[in-house]
């Protein structure tokens, strides 16, 4: 069991799914305002206090904007939402014949935004984010990619000055959040390495998000290193693009480059695999991607997007959804993802046993098959095998069976599964030789 870790003591209890509202920015279509008020809508009736991770630059404050409009319209008292703004990008009027700022990205906007990333830079961000929102406020705030802004460095001395400039946009965080008119602090980025770096400047972050770095496909030592190093500083971790930009639940870009399988056949390869096994244990890949984030328990959300209302229950439901044990195993054991990773079996139940004389062929058949089909459906189990003697020795069993669980609470609910009880009832006690069953649980390791 995890320790307990220290938290921020003005720290936001965040709930397990955000949703985030590039797509009320226009990002790639241009919904209506129903469309998106629709959206909105569903995610209100979701949860009973749902989050909203948005930002300036999401179609030049458009997002905000719409954001505001939607939840006035729609009658939201301003305490019973939380909104988060990443800050870093302001509305300036449009020039050009498109955005300067990700160009193709945003559709039909009628502003521009610029960067401003700085002590004062992020305080004219806040304040013109809040009037974006109306009568609601941004409780949540954070420099938005801060790695993308220092990468852009032309030299080792513009990068110093850079950092400068984040590190005074945080101290003006700081003092927001001093003054209470903010809840919490934070950082996201996809080169999470900055992450590291403003916390090592000593800056007292709330949370972090981390994007298309833990994910089934992509979980280095380093980004699992970094978020222990951040746990270990109370500093809560929220996951983002966990489907890889969608490529991990069939689409075709992967980080936002798209793919064919003659440019990225190994990538292809992988998930070809990744969703046979998740089709064999009747788990949909999204489930298991959002599940993923939490075998790391310093990440405590998952931030999804959706521009289509019926998406939004589902989408919540994914947090609670259930990954068998030996699904995980199946990934570790294809090498799918590392064998690090992941729930480990500490208890080994196994069970002997002989069967009556007028046993046949085809009852000892279809009890194996039934038996072997119990994995998918008792996520409980962790490692699962079987099989009818091989005859090579006098005096054996006729039967083994071996399970794996993660600990001893796992193997009761095992026990008493009900499709475990009825394929003892169905194809074991018909043929089983009575008294010659024997059976133990042993650890695999210390409970």
């Amino acid at each position: 069991m995890a320790s307990k870790r220290p938290r921020p003591s003005a720290a936001v209890e965040l709930p397990k799914i955000l949703f985030g509202t590039s797509s009320l920015g226009n990002l790639f279509s241009e919904p209506t305002h129903a469309e998106k008020k629709a959206v909105v809508s569903e995610i209100l009736a979701a949860m009973p206090l749902p989050v909203f991770d948005s930002a300036g630059k999401y179609g030049a404050g458009l997002a905000l904007e719409e954001l505001g409009a939607c939840l006035d319209e729609l009658g939201v008292a301003p305490d019973k939402v939380l909104i988060s703004n990443k800050l870093a990008w302001k509305r300036v009027p449009l020039t050009t014949p498109e955005p300067t700022f990700e160009p193709g990205a945003w559709v039909n906007l009628k502003n521009d935004a610029v960067q401003a990333i700085s002590y004062d830079g992020i305080l004219e961000c806040y304040h013109q984010g809040n009037a974006l929102l109306g009568k609601y406020e941004a409780k949540i705030i954070s420099v938005h990619d801060p790695d993308e802004y220092l990468n852009g460095a032309a030299d080792d001395a513009e990068r110093e000055r850079r950092k400068a400039d984040v590190l005074g946009a945080y101290r003006a965080l700081g003092e927001l959040k001093a003054a209470g008119k903010v809840l919490s602090i934070g950082v996201g980025a996809k080169d999470i390495s900055v992450i590291e770096t403003i916390v090592d400047a000593g800056v007292a972050l709330d949370w972090a998000m981390f994007a298309c770095s833990i994910t089934p496909y992509t979980h280095t030592e380093y980004a699992r290193g970094l978020l222990r190093k951040l746990g270990a500083k109370g500093v809560t971790v929220i996951n983002s693009a966990v489907f890889n930009a969608g490529f991990l639940i069939g689409g075709d870009h992967f980080d936002y480059v798209k793919l064919t399988r003659a440019s990225a056949p190994d990538k292809f390869a992988w998930r070809d695999a990744f969703t046979a096994a998740c089709k064999d244990f009747g788990v949909s890949p999204a489930a298991v991607c959002v599940q993923f984030s939490f075998l790391f328990p310093e990440i405590t959300s998952v931030a999804l997007n959706t521009t289509q209302p019926k998406r939004v229950k589902s989408n919540v439901e994914l947090a609670n959804a259930v990954v068998p044990l030996a699904l995980w195993t199946r990934l570790r054991d294809e090498g799918l993802i590392s064998p690090t990773v992941g729930p480990r079996a500490k208890l080994r139940h196994s069970v002997h046993f002989k069967f009556v004389p007028e046993a046949t062929a085809a009852q000892k058949d279809a009890m194996v098959a039934a038996l072997r089909a119990m994995p998918p459906k008792i996520p409980q189990i962790a490692n699962f095998s079987c099989g009818v003697d091989a005859a090579l020795a006098d005096g054996n069993h006729g039967f083994a069976l071996t399970v794996d669980f993660a600990d001893s609470a796992a193997y009761l609910l095992y026990a008493s599964h009900p499709a475990h009880v009825d394929v003892i009832q169905k194809h074991i006690k018909p043929i089983l030789l009575p008294g010659s069953r024997t059976a133990v649980q042993f650890a695999l390791s210390s409970l």
